[in-house]
């Protein structure tokens, strides 16, 4: 005879237990790099000028008459750093923010958790846009996706999966930069971070994205805050889309001092960082430097260091960066290897962490109090708050000449 007497019968009557976990968002990815970057209120007026002395006055001569015939000024330039604007917003239901007041009625208050990570997520866009160059680029489809409510595409990059988040709408552009921003916009509903590939639903009726197009989080297209990639670009300034100028800086007259160290491919990870620390000589930092890899390309690059029984694990670099460092044996000393979730995968970065900065106004981010509240009201149709956040910011390296960069294959 079967027992009547089931859960499925009494369930009213049994407690609902959760066990004891960790309650910090899953979703939440860190970064080592964006963490390690100075931050400086002081971005206000229309802007702040940077001074950048890059030259010394070359007049010398074995001739006492050339000496005075060809006598020259030091080199100096400036940047010019404006606030590129960054916002969020949140609602929340006045019925849920009481519901969940006190252990009995939730393991969060949504209040809290909501505000909280609205702030985190914001810190997280930050950290993937402090490798861009100000773009707001995250990835590139390999396909034109069509249209219809549920169409998947793919990531030229697996790895960019990990700045795509459910929920998001996504733009696209037919390049890098100053492309054709396409008018139609999707919005995410799946993420497969294994294949990289993304689920998403048409917003609109234009159908006019296409096949190798980058894409961005709707809004942000040219409009982020230049980072890694701004200051040490994979060319040239002045080649391909690389910009001659940056900042109202002229780059093309002396492209390592403005723009950084370009290295190339020689075979492996080490073999490629040490060449490019033996090129930069003595504008090397090695008191303040890393070398930066995607998490893939750490663990090759410990694969090679441990086929040659040269695996060292830096433990100081590990203490300061919470995270677990390599030591990697250069001409100019032993440099700490660190893996970052939005590094690059195609280019290994030799950084000098002193060089970088971040500049803004008020707190980044903060709520936004321009009227005395730091929560409104919906609206008269509705019972609930609308918490707005804001952030001005912009990247800065004041010393490409000690940071430099080198392709991955």
């Amino acid at each position: 005879m079967a027992a009547v007497a089931t859960i499925a019968a009494l369930v009213d009557i049994v407690k609902r237990k959760y066990v004891q976990r960790d309650l910090s968002n899953q979703a939440l990815i860190r970064s080592p790099f964006w963490n390690s970057v100075k931050r400086i209120d002081d971005l206000t007026g229309e802007g702040i000028y940077v001074p950048y002395n890059y030259g010394l006055p070359p007049n010398g001569s074995a001739s006492y008459s050339i000496a005075n015939a060809n006598i020259k000024a030091s080199k100096v330039a400036k940047w010019f750093l404006e606030r590129k604007e960054y916002h969020a917003a949140h609602t929340i239901k006045a019925e849920a923010i009481y519901a969940s007041r006190g252990k009995e009625a939730a393991f969060l208050s949504i209040k809290e958790k909501e505000i909280s990570e609205t702030l985190k997520y914001m810190q997280q866009e930050f950290a993937v846009h402090a490798w861009g160059d100000g773009s707001g680029v995250i990835g590139r489809i390999t396909a034109d996706p069509g249209a219809g409510n549920s169409v998947t595409m793919t990531l030229h990059d697996s790895r960019d999966a990990n700045k795509l988040h459910i929920g998001q709408t996504l733009g696209a552009a037919s390049a890098a930069t100053a492309g054709t921003e396409r008018g139609d916009t999707y919005l995410i509903t799946a993420v497969d971070r294994v294949a990289g590939t993304f689920t998403a639903t048409q917003v609109g009726s234009a159908d006019d994205w296409a096949i190798d197009d980058y894409i961005f989080v709707a809004g942000n297209y040219d409009a982020m805050m230049t980072g890694v990639q701004g200051f040490i670009p994979a060319a040239n300034p002045g080649v391909g889309a690389v910009p001659s100028s940056l900042f109202g800086m002229t780059r093309t007259d002396d492209p390592v001092m403005k723009a950084g160290w370009r290295g190339t491919w020689e075979g492996s990870i080490e073999e490629s960082a040490l060449s490019l620390c033996s090129n930069m000589g003595a504008y090397f930092n090695d008191a303040a430097s890393a070398l930066w890899l995607s998490r893939r390309n750490w663990y090759r690059l410990e694969r090679e260091l441990e086929a040659k029984n040269r695996k060292i694990v830096d433990t100081r670099a590990s203490d300061y960066f919470g995270v677990t460092a390599l030591s990697l044996l250069t001409p100019e000393g032993e440099v700490p290897v660190m893996a970052d979730p939005f590094c690059p995968a195609a280019s290994g970065f030799l950084l000098d962490h002193s060089s970088w900065e971040v500049h803004h106004m008020e707190g980044l981010p903060h709520v936004v109090m321009d009227d005395g509240l730091a929560v409104n009201r919906i609206g008269s149709d509705d019972s609930g708050i609308k918490v707005q956040f804001r952030a001005w910011l912009q990247g800065l390296c004041f010393r490409p000449f000690t940071n430099g960069r080198f392709d991955i294959e």
